[in-house]
């Protein structure tokens, strides 16, 4: 065989940077995988009544188990008492219009009244305890007063 036959067997061609483009996306593919698999943690049991799956992040202190924080103001809804929102006196930023309504209960479907009002003017105040629910409709922001 002499250096420039053209007739002499060669060798196929290398296909190594196939092969390295096929491990290198394999690799970053698994990579994300992992990083996004355990960031995000789609579990069957972790889902609505919808059947949505719900977003679970993994926490790393002990604190994430603890109930939300209650809020110091009150919009329109309904609203548990030291469960939403702190007990104490709130008062209405704003005087109200006609419509506005609000009801203290001892269930949340409204149904044992403590105390209720339609109130058209000034800066209704309310004391709120712990176990009660408060209902408010149209009537604004209710603050907490300190």
């Amino acid at each position: 065989m002499t250096v420039g036959d053209p007739y002499a067997p060669q060798q196929p061609p290398r296909k190594s940077h196939v092969v390295r483009w096929i491990f290198g996306g394999v690799a970053i593919f698994l990579l994300a995988l992992c990083i996004f698999g355990t960031a995000y943690n789609f579990t069957k049991a972790a889902r609505d009544s919808g059947g949505q799956p719900v977003l679970v992040l993994p926490s790393d202190d002990a604190t994430s188990a603890a109930p939300k924080p209650t809020v110091p103001s009150i919009g329109d809804g309904v609203w548990a008492i030291g469960g939403d929102v702190k007990p104490g006196r709130y008062r209405l930023a704003v005087a109200p219009e006609n419509g506005c309504y609000w009801a203290i209960t001892r269930d949340d479907a409204g149904q044992d009244i403590v105390a209720n009002d339609l109130p058209t003017g000034g800066h209704p105040q309310v004391t709120l305890k712990k176990g009660q629910f408060f209902t408010t409709r149209d009537c604004g922001t209710w603050t907490l007063l300190k």
